[in-house]
């Protein structure tokens, strides 16, 4: 795992880790990976709350793009 890694949970469970990097001269947020946890499914409902909340991680980071 990089560097920059933080657990992704979906409630009280810990699914995943994920590596985000703010690239501030082209004002991006980057996704560079993540990585699930065995067994975890990955569902269109998972899939749109983790999409927004990288957004708001964006956003917390003065990033107005982000690069899935």
């Amino acid at each position: 795992y990089g560097y920059y890694t933080l657990p992704v949970l979906w409630g009280r469970d810990f699914i995943g880790r994920i590596e985000a990097v703010a690239d501030y001269k082209n004002d991006t947020l980057r996704v560079k990976n993540i990585w699930f946890e065995p067994g975890v499914r990955q569902t269109g409902k998972l899939q749109d709350t983790l999409e927004r909340t990288v957004r708001r991680f964006a956003r917390f980071n003065d990033c107005a793009e982000v690069d899935l």
